[in-house]
């Protein structure tokens, strides 16, 4: 893979890694803090931008990558949620969530040494 597409594949992942814990993050807190309306209120709207930021993303992605290839490279988010859940909100460590990530991480080190990631392309 040339130096440009990693970079661009880089900056795709960092984002949609970072919309998809967003998203998570506030939809927790959102179910979390239902006592208090204007909290309620705020957290639904951000919820619903996010996700329409989302969809914008997605778009653009779905025009200049595979969808098999993205899509499992971006399974790393598991491994993101994991440690997220811990630290933020408290969850507790299960041994079988941390193997079942691994096993994730690994796959997805499989996939991401593809040749075939470009829409249209042979790289």
């Amino acid at each position: 893979m040339r130096k440009e597409n990693k970079v661009e594949l880089g900056f795709v992942v960092a984002a949609a890694v970072v919309l998809n814990i967003l998203g998570a993050v506030v939809a927790k807190l959102l179910v979390l803090n239902t006592d208090t309306l204007s909290l309620v209120i705020f957290l639904a709207v951000a919820l619903l931008l996010v996700f329409g930021a989302r969809v914008i993303f997605w778009t653009l992605v779905g025009r200049r990558f595979q969808l098999s290839y993205i899509y499992s490279v971006l399974s790393v988010n598991y491994l993101f949620s994991f440690v997220l859940g811990m630290v933020v909100f408290s969850e507790q460590f299960q041994i079988n969530r941390l193997g079942g990530a691994l096993i994730i991480a690994g796959g997805v080190l499989i996939v991401s040494r593809s040749q075939h990631s470009h829409e249209g392309t042979d790289s």
